[in-house]
C-alpha cells in the first residue's frame, strides 16, 4: 500500500489549536510528528489528506500543507495565509 508524506504548518500553534489538529489528525488516520512548530504527516491514502484540508478549514485553522502528490498539481494548500507567502513557499520548494 502508497504510504504519503506531507509537511505542515499551523499559524499561532497554541495548546487548544494543537489539541483540536491533532484530533483531526489521528481521526482521519494520519500518523504524524510535530518537531519545531512542523507537523510531518503520514497517510495510507490521499483521500484522509483531503478530509484533513477540510476539516482544518472548517475549524478556521491557519495553515500551511505540503502534498508530495497531488493529482490538481497544487501541491501547496493554505487556509488563511497571505497569497505573496504561500507563492514563496511554492517558489522555494517547487522551483
Amino acid at each position: 500500500m502508497a504510504k504519503y508524506g506531507n509537511i505542515m504548518t499551523v499559524v499561532n500553534l497554541d495548546i487548544p489549536t494543537q489539541t483540536t489538529v491533532e484530533q483531526l489528525l489521528s481521526s482521519h488516520q494520519v500518523s504524524f510528528i510535530l518537531f519545531n512548530g512542523l507537523y510531518y504527516l503520514e497517510t495510507n491514502s490521499k483521500l484522509n489528506t483531503a478530509e484533513v484540508i477540510k476539516a482544518l478549514r472548517n475549524a478556521g485553522i491557519s495553515f500551511v500543507f505540503f502534498h508530495n502528490h497531488n493529482s490538481d498539481n497544487s501541491e501547496i494548500k493554505s487556509n488563511n495565509i497571505d497569497s505573496d507567502i504561500v507563492d514563496e513557499i511554492k517558489h522555494i520548494l517547487l522551483e
